[in-house]
């Protein structure tokens, strides 16, 4: 069964392309994971300060081993 995460990040005043760039940078890891079906960062269009990365996984367990790595 897969596995969805939707999360919502709220970032400080003009911090958000630093918190994009480190969630980018930070989903590289999953690149070769064959586990890893989706991981998107997006960033609102009506608030400056709103992240939202969406993960989609095999498995929740192929998550929590992802996230050991």
């Amino acid at each position: 069964m897969t596995y969805a995460l939707l999360n919502k990040l709220t970032a400080k005043q003009d911090q958000r392309p630093r918190v994009v760039e480190i969630l980018l940078e930070s989903g590289k890891l999953f690149d070769d994971n064959p586990a890893c079906l989706l991981y998107l960062v997006s960033e609102s269009a009506d608030d400056p300060n709103l992240v939202w990365v969406v993960d989609l996984w095999t498995s929740r367990e192929a998550h929590v081993e992802a996230l050991k790595a």
